[in-house]
């Protein structure tokens, strides 16, 4: 026990006088050496004997001093850390008991900093694990997609089976290459019950080449993926089914590989399950192999363009290169099939699987991160605030503090404890508040956000917080706390004998903070009003049709049960008379191409040869008879179709304005006749346009102007992918029921999927700029109320400090409204100085969320004189409470001090 006494005590000594601690050890050292020769000596040995006989039994005086100092010095740096952590134990021990006796301002200043980190990690969270998380696969950097045309928008983006196979066989820049098409197909029986009478399903697929996981670097989470040659024709019928599919609808079954299902009644075997989240543009719930027909490997198909085409570059490639590598080989393709390859012209873009798969989310998310970081900037600077305001009132203590002999720099350590000691409670419960928002913003979050489901707090996410936690920490409390330390000694003690206030505020720093805060709020105004009037604007488009008392659902007729284009229109015959005789149904009808996005399909006019500066393309929806008069389509020119444009009758279309007004300008397009290339057989026969309609925006969002449309009978042009419309006359979900019986009547083995009203349908459309415009909106109201509140402190702590000023003036003759208008002439002056530089800020910064706007400028005049207007008139009744209070201020009380 002693030994271990005095080993802590030389280390305690070591710690604090290193060469003192240097020279007893060499003392001590010397004391042994000549203790050790004088015993030699005493044993009959002569001087040089015993030095000699001293030093062998010793060892090497300087290598046991060295190890000595060595061992003293490591006792020395454990000692420094045992001092540091005393100190901040006894820090932190006195920041408890200060937070104690101030409990309005620690409540204040944690739920506010709760509030900043909270918003600021669940933020950061989505933006991890949307853009910043790898994507699950094998060297997903190596991965592109090939896209023919302009990236995000142009019509050429797919390709066709032959282009592909040649694309394939002539790079020498790419490892693998894979193409997929999408598909649909429905699923009968297989729940997880296994009774075989669940409700059929249909289901979004991909028909894929047999290496498109092994393209994309993918694995399998049960069973396998597609093997070589599954893909080929007479090859045994297999799917892969998505993650989710597999839990919902088969209970996660385990022994599902190797079992059959059925899909398209044709049984198929389940030989895998794709991984979770499996990352791409288009999500499916099944994956089959993709075979090519005959027909797909002739020259006449070249330019059905369909596929959807990837590729894993080889090592060392650079994309530049591979897009170089295809480029070459399509202009070889165009000079040998002129004809096949129309839009082949268009330049070949390669790009990366993680820009495909986020797509234009990248500048929303990055937008909210910067303005919920202002959120996080306001809440700092209020807090700063905050504790200039309560240094004031410690300035007799830090005086005492520092002629006690406490270093300026210790005392700056004892007030930096504090505001970190803030933070971190802060970041704890901030954690826990973006825990609970994170939920809430994946159950808000629209479906176009790509890998939503994914984000949570992992590791990333709370080091970032971690991080924030100590920024804010020191960014706050630091000016703070310098200009606490900085007042003078003698004047403190005087002023705190005088029972007056310090000067440790820093009035000018106060105002300086508040400037910001405004400053940053109303850049989050600005932000958030246009968003909300492009919002406006969004919503006021009109979609051309009549969406109210609409129910829609989507029908998808398989190809083994409706083999021809007879058994097509008997299933379409008997279903819209079905459900056009429903109770409460005013009008029914069945559409093709209304609510997907196509290629559109080239056709001619009246013999007239498209140029390629004026190409004729358009989108051919098939409807039936009553789809105008279901959909409240307005009638321009002509007529609609009747029930008597069938299939043997005159070939008919209808023509939209924009079609009318691009193809037909200055003229009717009613009686002339247009051939339509790949609808009809291959002589294309003539159809006569016999009317024109309005404009509807069903098909690409209320963003995008309506583009040329031409219909034709769905008699006429059968197509399997339909979508029924039923107006009612009353609720349009109440009739569901009663048409899924209906369509079951004619074929009860036919799922019904996305069975929406139209208001659901085109409420799609507005979910994700309503999802940005939300956020920013409360960013933007926290941040005003924070500036508010930042004003009235920083207000009510100069009428504090001037109350003497004031009572002289008073004693002088000042009215209370002359008080009154001085203190709410300096908030104004503040406010306004807070303005100009928002306004500067915003204007210089508006271009970053452009992309966001809808027929509204991001230097729209109004939206800023509006925020500048409300955040002033914010910023005055912030002052009138400290000014009331300046205008009462008694002479008497205030002059009693002196």
């Amino acid at each position: 026990m002693q030994r271990r006494v005095l080993r802590r005590g030389r280390a305690l000594r070591s710690a604090i006088w290193k060469e003192r601690v240097n020279d007893e050890v060499d003392a001590e050292l010397r004391f042994h050496l000549e203790s050790l020769i004088q015993r030699y000596v005493e044993h009959g040995m002569t001087p040089a004997e015993a030095h000699t006989m001293a030093l062998r039994k010793f060892g090497n005086v300087d290598q046991v001093t060295q190890r000595c100092r060595v061992i003293g010095e490591g006792r020395e740096r454990r000692m420094r850390w045992t001092e540091w952590l005393a100190d901040l134990r006894q820090d932190l021990g006195f920041a408890v008991r200060q937070f104690g006796r101030a409990r309005g301002f620690t409540v204040t200043a944690i739920l506010t900093l709760t509030l900043g980190l909270g918003a600021t990690t669940a933020i950061f969270s989505v933006v991890d694990g949307v853009l910043l998380q790898p994507l699950p696969l094998t060297e997903p950097d190596r991965v592109v997609h090939v896209y023919n045309g302009v990236y995000a928008g142009d019509i050429g983006g797919p390709q066709s089976a032959l282009n592909f196979l040649d694309w394939r066989a002539q790079n020498h820049s790419f490892a693998q290459m894979a193409a997929e098409a999408a598909v649909t197909a429905n699923l009968t029986g297989g729940c997880a019950s296994h009774s075989g009478a669940c409700e059929p399903q249909r289901l979004r697929g991909m028909a894929v080449t047999a290496n498109f996981f092994a393209t994309l670097g993918a694995h399998p989470a049960l069973g396998r993926l597609f093997a070589p040659g599954e893909d080929q024709p007479g090859a045994p019928r297999v799917t892969i089914l998505s993650h989710g599919l597999w839990q919902s609808r088969f209970g996660a079954d385990s022994d599902l590989v190797g079992r059959t299902i059925m899909l398209n009644g044709q049984r198929t075997t389940v030989v895998g399950v794709a991984q979770p989240g499996m990352p791409l543009p288009d999500q499916a719930e099944v994956w089959i192999p993709l075979v090519f027909s005959p027909t797909d490997l002739t020259e006449p198909a070249r330019g059905n363009y369909v596929l959807t085409v990837f590729a894993r570059l080889k090592p060392g490639v650079a994309v530049t290169t591979a897009q170089r590598d295809v480029a070459a080989i399509s202009e070889r393709l165009i000079h040998r099939y002129p004809t096949e390859n129309p839009t082949l012209t268009r330049p070949i873009r390669l790009v990366d699987l993680r820009t495909d798969v986020v797509g234009d989310v990248r500048t929303p998310l990055f937008v909210l991160l910067g303005a919920v970081t202002l959120v996080l900037l306001i809440a700092c600077a209020n807090v700063a605030n905050l504790l200039l305001l309560r240094a004031t009132g410690r300035g007799t203590e830090i005086a005492v503090r520092t002629a006690l002999g406490a270093s300026r720099w210790r005392i700056v350590r004892q007030l930096l404890t504090e505001s970190v000691a803030l933070s971190t409670v802060a970041g704890a419960l901030g954690t826990l508040l973006a825990w609970c928002s994170v939920r809430v913003l994946i159950a808000l979050g629209p479906a176009s956000i790509p890998r939503l489901d994914d984000v949570h707090l992992d590791a990333r996410v709370l080091a970032f917080t971690a991080a924030m936690v100590a920024l804010t920490g020191v960014g706050f409390g630091l000016a703070p706390a310098l200009a606490a330390t900085r007042s003078s000694l003698a004047e403190s003690l005087r002023e705190g004998a005088r029972g007056a206030r310090g000067s440790a505020g820093n009035p000018r720093l106060k105002s300086a903070l508040v400037v910001a805060e405004f400053a940053f709020s109303l850049m989050l105004l600005a932000g958030a009003g246009l968003l909300i009037k492009s919002f406006h604007r969004l919503m006021t488009v009109d979609l051309g049709f009549r969406p109210a008392h609409v129910m829609t659902f989507t029908l998808d007729l398989p190809s083994t049960a409706y083999p021809t284009d007879d058994a097509i229109r008997t299933f379409v015959s008997a279903t819209t008379n079905r459900l056009q005789q429903l109770p409460g149904v005013q009008s029914a009808a069945l559409a093709f191409g209304m609510a997907e996005k196509g290629v559109g399909n080239d056709f001619t006019i009246d013999g007239r040869a498209a140029t390629p500066s004026a190409p004729l393309i358009a989108f051919m929806p098939s409807v039936t008879s009553g789809f105008v008069r279901a959909m409240r389509i307005p009638l321009i020119a002509g007529r609609v179709f009747t029930p008597a444009d069938r299939h043997g009758s005159a070939p008919v279309a209808m023509l939209n304005q924009a079609a009318a007004t691009r193809f037909f300008a200055g003229e009717s397009p009613v009686g002339h006749t247009l051939r339509i290339d790949g609808l009809d057989d291959s002589l294309a026969p003539p159809r006569q346009i016999v009317g024109v309609v309005g404009d509807t925006r069903t098909m690409l969002g209320p963003t995008e102007p309506a583009p040329p449309q031409i219909y034709v009978p769905l008699e006429q042009s059968p197509a399997r992918y339909l979508i029924a419309v039923i107006r009612t006359a009353g609720a349009p979900a109440s009739v569901m029921p009663a048409a899924r019986a209906a369509v079951h009547d004619v074929d009860p083995t036919l799922p019904i999927s996305h069975a929406w009203t139209m208001d659901q349908r085109t409420a799609q459309f507005v979910r994700q700029p309503r999802f940005y415009m939300l956020l920013l909106g409360l960013f933007a109201s926290v941040a005003l109320v924070l500036a508010a509140v930042g004003i009235y402190g920083v207000m009510s702590y100069a009428v504090t400090q001037r109350q003497h000023e004031l009572g002289i003036r008073v004693a002088l003759g000042a009215t209370p409204g002359g008080l009154l208008r001085r203190v709410i002439a300096q908030g104004a002056a503040l406010s306004a100085i807070g303005l100009v530089a928002g306004l500067a800020a915003a204007a210089g910064l508006s271009h970053l969320i452009a992309s966001l706007l809808f027929e509204v400028t991001p230097t729209d005049i109004a939206t800023y004189v509006t925020v500048s207007v409300l955040l002033t008139i914010i910023a005055l009744l912030a002052c009138i409470i400290p000014a009331r209070r300046a205008a009462r201020v008694d002479p008497a009380i205030a002059l009693r001090g002196e």
